[in-house]
């Protein structure tokens, strides 16, 4: 497999994540996971950087980057609130300015899959400078339990 004319990533990480090579299968699923993505196939993307993950050989500064990665491909899937949790779980190590940016997404994922509730919650905790951005503009149209519509 190794010596292939015509690599196959994904084949390639499945071996390799057989025969313990952790580090290296990591890097074929990210660039299957990268293809996929590019290619609009958002759920098979998704899956093949949630096994990226659960492989544990990335850095905390690699594994925040492959958990907003993840968040994008869940989030062109159509699934909303687990886009949501990837940006969160993303959120939680980074530093204060890319943490509230994670958090908005996450914020404006969850307004867009049908849960304003817990995209306010999240609203709530950001300082004030995170109401101008299109999370804020959500949470401004959403008033009271329904929304508002713009004057």
């Amino acid at each position: 497999l190794e010596h292939a004319a015509e690599p196959a990533p994904e084949q390639r990480f499945v071996h390799l994540r057989a025969a313990g090579r952790k580090s290296e299968a990591a890097e074929h699923a990210l660039y299957a996971a990268r293809r996929a993505v590019q290619n609009l196939a958002f759920e098979h993307g998704a899956a093949l950087l949630a096994a990226v993950l659960e492989l544990r050989v990335l850095d905390a500064d690699e594994e925040r980057e492959v958990r907003v990665e993840l968040g994008d491909a869940l989030a062109g899937a159509g699934r909303g609130a687990a886009a949501a949790d990837a940006f969160l779980a993303a959120a939680q190590e980074a530093p204060p300015a890319r943490r509230g940016q994670l958090t908005l997404r996450a914020a404006e994922e969850l307004f867009l899959a049908g849960y304003p509730q817990r995209g306010l919650l999240l609203l709530r905790g950001l300082p004030e400078e995170g109401k101008g951005t299109p999370a804020g503009v959500w949470a401004a149209r959403w008033c009271d339990g329904r929304w508002t519509p713009f004057a």
